[in-house]
């Protein structure tokens, strides 16, 4: 299950390259309720917090795909150019009160997104979700979770659904 998770997590950092052509990260947050879960949650203690921000991923994404022959690179690299930052979130070393708080409020958010993936290896369930935004084909905000972990991934901004849906495939993972 790590192996996947590493592998989703490389793919969404090498393939959000492109300039962003998404709304800002603090509107998307603001209106999907990532930010303000993690505005609510910042002060709880043991709650660790790590953010790439959009220059390091733009970097790692034109890394990825320079020199690149595949004329699909690019079609990929525009459908999440619009992914401008990742927080990773560990809640391992919370209170166990504050680890039930936080993880009721991250499922609350997660009930109102749409699944765009889910895999399981062994009795681990590792879900990617996003919130659709209406009418665009597109998906802001993914939420990357391992069912019972301690650790979630954000990433903020926008892609577009049929790209993620294709990165997330079977085939492609």
């Amino acid at each position: 299950m790590k192996k996947l998770l590493i592998m989703i997590l490389t793919a969404m950092l090498a393939f959000a390259a492109l300039p962003s052509f998404a709304q800002s990260s603090n509107n998307a947050a603001k209106d999907s309720g990532v930010a303000s879960l993690l505005t609510r949650n910042r002060e709880m203690k043991g709650l660790r917090m790590k953010s790439l921000g959009g220059v390091w991923i733009k970097m790692l994404g034109r890394l990825a795909g320079a020199g690149s022959e595949d004329p699909n690179v690019e079609r990929i690299l525009s459908g999440v150019g619009g992914i401008n930052r990742i927080l990773v979130v560990d809640f391992a070393d919370c209170s166990e009160s504050d680890r039930k708080e936080f993880i009721s409020e991250l499922e609350a958010l997660i009930s109102r997104s749409e699944k765009m993936f889910e895999g399981k290896d062994g009795g681990d369930t590792l879900g990617i979700y996003g919130i659709p935004d209406s009418g665009e084909g597109k998906v802001r905000d993914l939420i990357v979770r391992q069912r019972g972990g301690k650790t979630v991934v954000f990433a903020i901004g926008s892609a577009t659904s049929a790209i993620l849906s294709e990165i997330l495939s079977a085939d492609t993972v």
